[in-house]
């Protein structure tokens, strides 16, 4: 959808559902998606290096494709972090929420709403534990809405315990 005249404001009707950002991106937004596996925020379609299943946490690494992310591997937890938000399998393209938007798993089990959500020290898992020991990479990733739900919205500093 564009418009005839640059000045003038976008307007997205009610039923569009979302605002398409060019070929590869699109946002819409609720704060509580209504089933599992389902999420609403900025998503783009890129490559995975590896296979991944939703809701993966991935990091984008410099061969341009999004691989698991952890926080006990070494510069898997610093720059553009991502979602995986279907499975899709290595080379393959898919869609990734980005930057800010709400995900829903009905097997996280967030005990604290309301706190912090890190990397996890598993690949492509979140948890509400920061990584406890030295070497380890902290990167708060969000904060639960829901015991289910995640706002995600990737901090920009990262902590090396030591």
């Amino acid at each position: 959808m564009s418009n005839t005249n640059p000045g003038d404001p976008l307007i997205i009707p009610a039923a569009a559902g979302g605002l398409f950002l060019g070929d590869s991106a699109f946002f819409d937004l609720t704060s509580s998606p209504a089933t599992d596996h389902s999420a609403s925020g900025f998503r783009i379609s890129e490559t995975a290096g590896e296979n991944l299943v939703f809701p993966e946490l991935c990091y984008f690494k410099s061969d341009g494709k999004f691989w698991k992310s952890a926080a006990g591997a070494a510069g898997t937890t610093t720059g553009l972090l991502a979602m995986a938000l279907a499975s899709i399998t290595a080379e393959a393209s898919g869609n990734f929420l980005v930057k800010f938007g709400f995900i829903r798993d009905e097997t996280w089990n967030f005990a604290t709403v309301g706190a912090p959500v890190y990397v996890s020290l598993t690949g492509g898992e979140v948890t509400q534990t920061a990584p406890p020991s030295a070497t380890n990479q902290v990167r708060i990733i969000g904060f639960a809405k829901t015991s289910k739900i995640l706002c995600f919205d990737p901090g920009k500093t990262v902590v090396v315990q030591s």
